[in-house]
């Protein structure tokens, strides 16, 4: 049994019986004046925490370097004191 396109087309809803025949022309700025500021605002919240976490790795990085880097000169064997010679 074939349905034909012609039939299949008058039984779908036209756009306005899903929207009780009313028409809403501003609907779609006001949902994209309120999902703006959020997403936008998530946004900035990402790009602030990236920051956050680079500077946090620049510094135990800057920590890291400046310990190896005094470590590696301070003599790693006790010398002995001078001696005193009497005059």
């Amino acid at each position: 049994m074939l349905i034909s396109t012609h039939a299949v087309a008058q039984k779908l809803p036209s756009r306005a019986k899903l929207t009780n025949g009313l028409k809403r022309p501003g609907v779609v700025m006001i949902e994209f004046a309120i999902v703006l500021p959020v997403i936008l605002f998530s946004f900035a919240c990402m790009i602030e925490i990236s920051r956050v976490l680079l500077l946090q790795h620049t510094a135990d990085t800057a920590a890291y370097e400046g310990a190896r880097n005094a470590w590696s000169q301070v003599p790693h064997r006790r010398t002995p004191p001078p001696r005193r010679t009497n005059c």
